[in-house]
């Protein structure tokens, strides 16, 4: 599995309801972050995750930015994920997403941390 960088319409609209949450990216921003190769897209019929690689000083680390659509049909293709992420040299992975991810995520993923939002 390679990574696209480009979603199809379809493909955007799995991943919507993920971007309504967050509400600071809109589908346009996601094409563009693509394009440019400032992150990745894996497609695997109805599903999608959308990652990034974040160079930190000590290491780098693949980030599970977006992900929408069937759980199983993501679950299944992470590891090829994860080989794809340390040939380009990340040390680590990371993801932050709504609590019921918590529920739901292989047993090699630990809760690290949580994040906290308000607005201003």
């Amino acid at each position: 599995m390679k990574p696209k960088q480009f979603l199809t319409e379809e493909e955007c609209r799995l991943i919507q309801p993920a971007l309504n949450r967050e509400g600071c990216f809109s589908v346009d921003d996601i094409q563009e972050r693509l394009h440019w190769k400032q992150a990745q897209a894996w497609t695997s019929g109805d599903s999608v995750a959308v990652t990034e690689v974040f160079n930190h000083p000590l290491q780098r680390v693949l980030n599970l930015w977006l992900i929408g659509g069937d759980l199983g049909t993501i679950l299944n293709h992470e590891n090829d994920v994860m080989e794809w992420a340390k040939k380009v040299g990340c040390q680590s992975a990371q993801m932050s997403g709504r609590f019921g991810w918590g529920k739901v995520v292989p047993e090699n993923w630990e809760k690290h941390a949580i994040i906290m939002k308000r607005s201003l």
